[in-house]
């Protein structure tokens, strides 16, 4: 069985962005097309919120993200998603500010998905957020969800 993934938004926005001049974000891009190129490996998923994300700013590059992510199974909101981005604001895993982020990581909790896939290191995949996010998924008895970058799932699973 395939290992189920969430693709969270900036994964997507770093696979279909101009290759920067910046080595490490270059670096992050040309992992996250490695990442895209084996993702028959997994069953991959995304949220409703992922494809709102995906059709902002230029129109051409909405497009483009959009034909990307068409084929991604998409799962289905739930009153409960919001109820535990909720919960991961209120107990300080994920700062009120960033309440997409919190739907985000709900979405791939409340599904029981195996891998959150993510770029965004201020709210998500750092080691301090991992933490905060995983302790209270934890205590609210969602304890399997693993965070990682495109970077770290480069190997076969």
């Amino acid at each position: 069985m395939k290992p189920s993934l969430y693709v969270e938004t900036s994964v997507i926005s770093y696979l279909t962005a101009r290759l920067a001049n910046n080595t490490e974000i270059a670096g992050r891009q040309v992992a996250t097309q490695r990442f895209w190129e084996s993702r028959e490996q997994f069953d991959l998923y995304i949220s409703p919120l992922v494809e709102v994300e995906c059709s902002q700013g230029d129109p051409s590059a909405v497009q483009y993200r959009q034909n990307l992510i068409k084929d991604l199974a998409l799962l289905t909101p739930q009153e409960e998603i919001i109820a535990l981005a909720d919960s991961l604001i209120a107990q300080q895993a994920v700062p009120a500010k960033a309440a997409q982020d919190a739907v985000h990581i709900a979405y791939a909790a409340w599904y029981r998905l195996e891998i959150i896939v993510s770029w965004n290191f201020r709210h998500i995949a750092n080691v301090w957020a991992r933490r905060r996010i995983e302790a209270v998924l934890r205590e609210l008895g969602y304890c399997d969800l693993v965070i990682a970058t495109p970077e770290e799932l480069l190997e076969s699973p």
